[in-house]
């Protein structure tokens, strides 16, 4: 939480979080599939019970004065940050049980949620967005794709096969002519991971939509300095 806080004080306009599922079927917010490198323990996320994550730092790694920090839960994030800040919710899911139940869940989380200024749900995993569809939520969804799907990838086909609003691509792969095929079937285009003004200035030659930082300060400032009143719709901040 400390993170996402200063993230929306860096002036993000959104900020990006990984959802997966405890053993017992809650949604919490953590990146890797395995505890040991951003919190204490050893085991699968997908392994342990909430109660049994909520007991380890998921902060003494980084620093002592953060060792009381906690697994959040997405519900919790979403009370404290949602109706202030978008939200872009990743889904990560490993094996077919998760890819089934961590869209239910999240969706669950999302009624309960209140009124969110913005959420934007994706995933590399295509068949937990096309589950979120088949719901009928009425979501800003987007995909997420790998370099060398972001080359070959076919704006009309995506979008009838899943419904989406957004692709989301690494920028290593991004072309401008895919971001104008994008936009010419209705598609957004959020690239991901801007971290250095060379790429922002790309991306915004390029007529990216939105831009995916660990850093939102620094290309936040970058951009409001070099490009007053040009920027994408929505400035990710991914912490």
């Amino acid at each position: 939480m400390a993170a996402f806080r200063r993230a929306v004080a860096d002036g993000a306009d959104a900020i990006e979080l990984d959802a997966r599922l405890t053993g017992d079927g809650e949604v919490v917010v953590f990146h890797d599939e395995r505890l040991g490198r951003t919190a204490e323990g050893k085991g699968r996320i997908g392994g342990m019970t909430c109660r049994e994550l909520r007991r380890l730092s998921a902060g003494r790694w980084f620093h002592e004065k953060f060792s009381s920090e906690k697994i959040p839960l997405l519900a919790e994030v979403l009370d404290e940050l949602g109706d202030r800040t978008g939200v872009n919710i990743e889904l990560k899911a490993r094996i077919p049980a998760e890819e089934r139940m961590l869209p239910d869940r999240t969706m669950a989380v999302l009624r309960n949620a209140g009124n969110p200024a913005s959420i934007l749900v994706t995933s590399f995993v295509h068949s937990c967005i096309r589950r979120i569809r088949a719901a009928g939520a009425d979501l800003t969804c987007g995909l997420l794709l790998p370099p060398y799907r972001a080359v070959v990838m076919n704006p009309a086909a995506l979008r009838k096969a899943f419904g989406v609003d957004y692709l989301v691509v690494n920028g290593s792969a991004l072309k401008k002519t895919a971001v104008v095929r994008c936009h010419e079937k209705g598609l957004c285009v959020g690239e991901y991971t801007v971290n250095t003004p060379r790429r922002l200035q790309r991306a915004l030659r390029y007529g990216v939509d939105a831009v995916f930082t660990d850093d939102p300060a620094v290309v936040g400032g970058f951009l409001k300095k070099t490009n007053p009143g040009s920027r994408p719709g929505l400035l990710w901040g991914n912490p």
